[in-house]
């Protein structure tokens, strides 16, 4: 409506014209400076409204996406494209040499302990920092009471994790089984230790760093620490660098990919992106083929 005074168009109650329609969408792309998305989301708008009214669609000509409209977007997004932010895997040999390196990021042992565990956990479990560290008060985090440990299972023993909410699983629990696997990694014996140190009652976060919850924010910030220790870059990693690195040790390792899917919690095949061009697995097919 405030584009519409501008252009000297009193009153916006009819439906809008093909001419006004591209008009408006190159006023914010120039004018206000939007991006891509940004602007998308105006043109939702637009079509709600024009929903609402009984207007036909804006987006459509003749019942097919309007030519001109898909043209000006494409050009806008050549135009806004941003330089894509890098977030690389955590594999399993970098994560080994964190763990060399974590008593000095940490004087407190109990605070080592802690974070050695979150660390595993989110590997092994293929986790989302918001399945398993504290946000807020109101948030459905993990408890100490969602953690049972099953010591004489298979050698190694398992640990069995009820994830009070999930991405993909908003409204029910989601029930995640993490393996031993008695090596210096073992996500099992990290727990236990850390447990074991661990005063908590059974409603406490199950990530503390002293006497407050770990949360994302501090997560990142001692992950990153460590990872300059070991010569890597903290800007191409986060705390979702060991769920992407999980995913694509698996790959690498020649798990199927419903297999991932499934250990990730994946509803679509979305997870695909968080493996890397797979280098490997592409020369041994071209061998393969010649």
């Amino acid at each position: 409506m405030k584009f519409c005074k501008l252009i000297a168009i009193p009153d916006f109650n009819t439906p809008p014209t093909n001419k006004l329609f591209l008009l408006f969408i190159s006023y914010l792309a120039n004018n206000r400076k939007f991006g891509y998305n940004g602007i998308k989301t105006y043109i939702s708008g637009i079509r709600y409204w024009c929903n609402d009214k009984g207007y036909p669609d804006p987006t459509f000509h003749n019942n097919n996406k309007w030519h001109r409209y898909k043209q000006l977007l494409a050009g806008i997004k050549r135009l806004h494209a941003r330089r894509k932010r890098i977030r690389k895997p955590l594999k399993l040999s970098a994560i080994k040499k964190l763990l060399n390196v974590l008593p000095t990021c940490f004087t407190n042992k109990q605070n080592q302990v802690s974070f050695k565990a979150a660390l595993l956990m989110g590997y092994f479990g293929f986790m989302r920092c918001s399945e398993y560290l504290f946000k807020n008060l109101k948030s459905k985090f993990l408890r100490r009471k969602d953690v049972k440990l099953y010591p004489h299972f298979k050698k190694f023993g398992i640990i069995k994790i009820r994830l009070r909410k999930t991405k993909t699983e908003q409204y029910n629990s989601t029930y995640v089984t993490i393996y031993g696997n008695g090596k210096d990694t073992c996500p099992f014996k990290a727990i236990k230790q850390y447990l074991d140190l661990a005063s908590l009652n059974k409603d406490s976060p199950l990530f503390m760093l002293g006497k407050k919850p770990l949360t994302p924010r501090v997560y990142n910030i001692m992950l990153r620490r460590g990872l300059a220790k070991i010569k890597l870059n903290p800007k191409h990693y986060s705390s979702h660098s060991l769920r992407s690195g999980a995913a694509s040790q698996a790959a690498d390792a020649g798990a199927p990919g419903w297999v991932i899917q499934k250990s990730g919690r994946w509803r679509s095949d979305c997870f695909k992106i968080y493996i890397p061009k797979p280098v490997k697995q592409i020369r041994l097919t071209q061998k393969l083929i010649a």
